[in-house]
């Protein structure tokens, strides 16, 4: 699962692209949480039910995407967070 902070969404906005939750291919826009900056497996949970376990902090671009032509850079380097 990919997750990306709220915060990070509304800086895609600042920057003059347009984007919305899903809209950078993440399955849960989190807010007020660090997850980026968390080690590897941080158990954090969502509600009452949900744990997950932070697996990989940012992930290599292997291909140009919309937002990386827009903005001049891809924010799934540092700021993507992905679980289990």
């Amino acid at each position: 699962m990919s997750l990306l902070a709220i915060e990070i969404i509304n800086k895609m906005r600042d920057l003059c692209f347009n984007a919305r939750r899903g809209d950078l291919a993440e399955n849960l826009a989190t807010q007020a949480l660090q997850l980026a900056s968390s080690p590897v497996d941080t158990e954090t949970s969502i509600g009452k039910d949900a744990i997950f376990q932070v697996a990989q902090i940012g992930k290599e671009c292997h291909s140009r995407s919309a937002i990386c032509d827009q903005i001049g850079k891809c924010i799934m380097l540092k700021e993507g967070v992905f679980a289990r």
